[in-house]
């Protein structure tokens, strides 16, 4: 793969959605039994409502469904991801103390996907426009 393919992967959608998606599974299996200890006390709101097991599936199916639509060129699912993110971010600022240290980094990459995919795709050069009459 030559240096202009390979950045052009790099800033495209489909990156983006293998970056979400990647570290959506990897924070799944986080959850799984062999990881952590099932009957730990919440650390926040949302492990009240389900074990971490629980968790553990909802976070892998976000980041397989990321990944499944790269070869599709849907980036829809990206939406999954940084919702999920933005779920934690609120449950550990909710459940009060130091909570809200933690939801730093779920909001930082809620906030810098919105910002990442939301910007469209820049042309690859830009044209200054001349300005008539400034000398």
């Amino acid at each position: 793969m030559d240096s202009c393919k390979l950045r052009a992967w790099l800033t495209s959608d489909a990156a983006g959605l293998a970056i979400i998606g990647i570290s959506v599974i990897v924070r799944g299996s986080s959850y799984l039994p062999m990881i952590v200890d099932q009957r730990r006390k919440p650390a926040h709101f949302l492990e009240t409502l389900a074990e971490p097991s629980t968790w553990s599936w909802v976070w892998l199916a976000v980041g397989i469904f990321c990944l499944a639509a790269i070869p599709l060129r849907h980036a829809r699912p990206v939406g999954l991801g940084i919702g999920i993110h933005f779920m934690w971010a609120v449950s550990f600022i909710i459940s009060g103390g130091r909570g809200w240290v933690t939801a730093i980094g779920y909001a930082t990459i809620t906030l810098l996907a919105l910002w990442a995919f939301g910007r469209g795709r820049a042309p690859d050069k830009l044209e200054v426009p001349e300005y008539k009459g400034a000398s």
